[in-house]
């Protein structure tokens, strides 16, 4: 069973939106603890690499407050 990707996913470290394709010809497409996350640039990518806690607790919070926004 093959598991679709999403076309588009939020770079954790800049909130812009990446597009899944463009991504993964670029090598910014990165599996980390069973979740794949997209990076708009190196830069992006580098950071995340060097700190993923921090930016996946960011992304979490951004996700939270899109779904619930109060």
């Amino acid at each position: 069973m093959q598991v679709e990707r999403p076309e588009k996913l939020i770079d954790p470290v800049c909130g812009m939106t990446v597009d899944v394709v463009s991504a993964e010809a670029t090598g910014r497409l990165l599996e980390h603890e069973g979740r794949t996350w997209a990076f708009c640039g190196d830069g992006c990518k580098r950071a995340f690499v060097e700190s993923p806690a921090q930016y996946i607790a960011q992304a979490e919070v951004a996700t939270s407050r899109a779904v619930d926004p109060k």
